[in-house]
């Protein structure tokens, strides 16, 4: 093609560009201009990781916002999923001419989904009222912490609770006392057994309790 330094594309238009290098010309056009929507990692706490689309001719229809947030979703979730965090706190930025509207949303469970991010970002878009064209757009996730999955243990007892336990020994002897041999006490059926009885009743057959 005849360019020696990448610098020199600067120089072509987009529409140029887009003729040489088809979709791949989007690309070239911004980076030959220093323009870099890569999510940026925080080196210091709190951590935040954001995502930045500039419109240099300014952009009027949600519908590209809209995509630009579904790319921009999927963005965040890769990184967040590659580190292995979650966030608390989600951002959104409207960059207008003389102005930035900017709205922010708390998750207190964490978030982390591509599509819980989309859905957040999305209802985010529909609250900030704008007019005029956009300028830039700024996705930001921050208050990030690592998640850790931990399988709960529904079959051992809880040695420190202090609910008192029911002991049926003594109610068992004084119906033996008042019809003997017809009282029968079952034999005793482990915490894993009972905890699984709850979803298969059927499971004992005519074990008493």
């Amino acid at each position: 093609m005849g360019f020696t330094r990448f610098g020199d594309l600067s120089l072509l238009s987009l529409q140029d560009l887009l003729k040489i290098l088809g979709q791949d010309g989007y690309m070239v056009y911004r980076h030959s201009r220093g323009l870099d929507g890569t999510p940026l990692m925080g080196l210091y706490p709190p951590e935040k990781v954001s995502c930045y689309y500039d419109f240099a001719e300014g952009v009027h229809d949600r519908g590209t916002l809209e995509r630009c947030l579904e790319a921009g979703a999927r963005r965040i979730a890769s990184t967040l999923e590659e580190r292995g965090m979650n966030c608390r706190q989600i951002a959104l930025q409207l960059e207008l001419e003389g102005r930035n509207c900017r709205v922010e949303r708390q998750v207190s469970r964490g978030c982390g989904e591509e599509r819980r991010l989309r859905e957040i970002l999305g209802i985010l878009l529909k609250e900030l009222p704008f007019t005029g064209p956009v300028l830039g757009l700024l996705l930001e996730v921050s208050s990030l912490y690592r998640w850790n999955l931990t399988e709960q243990d529904l079959f051992t007892l809880d040695k420190k609770s202090t609910r008192p336990r029911q002991d049926l020994n003594g109610a068992m002897e004084a119906l033996e006392s008042r019809v003997p041999g017809l009282v029968h006490m079952g034999f005793m059926v482990d915490r894993r057994e009972q905890v699984l009885s709850l979803w298969d009743p059927w499971r004992f057959g005519e074990v008493s309790w």
